[in-house]
């Protein structure tokens, strides 16, 4: 499993298998199906909105 905000991967052998939060940054979990739905942009890393022409953060 890999958290979809600080990009760090979650071992899930280490870890309860219920997990709701990054034990690293803390921002909440994404199911592994909403997080291989999401498009980030490949300069910056940010979430990309669904059809979005330019990154918000890096333009």
């Amino acid at each position: 499993m890999k958290c979809s905000s600080c990009g760090r991967d979650i071992d899930k052998s280490r870890f309860p298998a219920n997990i709701a939060f990054c034990p690293f940054c803390g921002d909440e979990l994404q199911s592994e199906e909403d997080v291989n739905a999401m498009q980030f942009c490949p300069y910056c890393g940010e979430k990309l909105i669904i059809k979005a022409t330019f990154c918000p953060h890096c333009g």
